[in-house]
């Protein structure tokens, strides 16, 4: 039986976006390179520009002996984005999972109690209710996070789930943009 994942989004606040455009022209740069990133294998696999695949379908396509074909895709694509040496590295290591999520992956930490920060790319620690964002190629920045957002990650860890990864992504609401801390399509990932 497959896994299950759930996902929490953590929008970041404007006032930060305003302080620091650096944080949105990130997620751009990112969702950008993911884009022609995901479209390249693809395209090169079933022959089609944008094929319309059932997640099932993608599963099967994504199979290791594509590893090499997307790493070389991935060093091709990303510096072209301004995307430096850790987005790549985060990028070919979860290479499949970028292309099935079409979001670039960051490695994450969760901090509960006094757990020592082993310095990943994003630090979410609940004692003090903070959400930390760095190793991107941009200054890091932190992100208060809302009571109920710590309520349901506690809530998730009392069901035994672990937080896995993290993203960094743009949404379209109402014909504006806004930028998402990192979670998966923007958000905290746990399975």
């Amino acid at each position: 039986m497959g896994q299950v994942y759930r996902t929490l989004k953590v929008e970041i606040p404007w006032r930060l976006v305003e302080e620091r455009p650096d944080v949105l022209d990130l997620a751009t740069r990112m969702y950008l390179a993911v884009e022609e990133y995901t479209k390249r294998p693809l395209k090169e696999v079933t022959g089609q520009e944008e094929p319309r695949l059932t997640a099932e379908k993608l599963d099967r396509l994504l199979t290791p002996d594509r590893q090499g074909l997307a790493h070389r895709i991935i060093e091709e694509v990303f510096p072209k984005y301004g995307l430096g040496k850790a987005l790549v590295g985060y990028a070919k290591f979860l290479w499949r999972d970028v292309a099935f999520f079409r979001t670039v992956l960051l490695d994450v930490q969760l901090r509960v109690e006094n757990e020592k920060d082993v310095s990943r790319a994003v630090f979410v620690d609940l004692k003090s209710g903070i959400l930390r964002l760095r190793k991107t190629g941009i200054a890091s920045f932190a992100i208060p996070l809302k009571k109920n957002n710590v309520a349901w990650i506690r809530r998730r860890l009392e069901e035994g789930a672990e937080l896995k990864l993290a993203s960094l992504g743009v949404e379209v609401q109402r014909g504006r943009e806004l930028p998402l801390a990192p979670a998966y399509p923007g958000g905290l990932l746990c399975r």
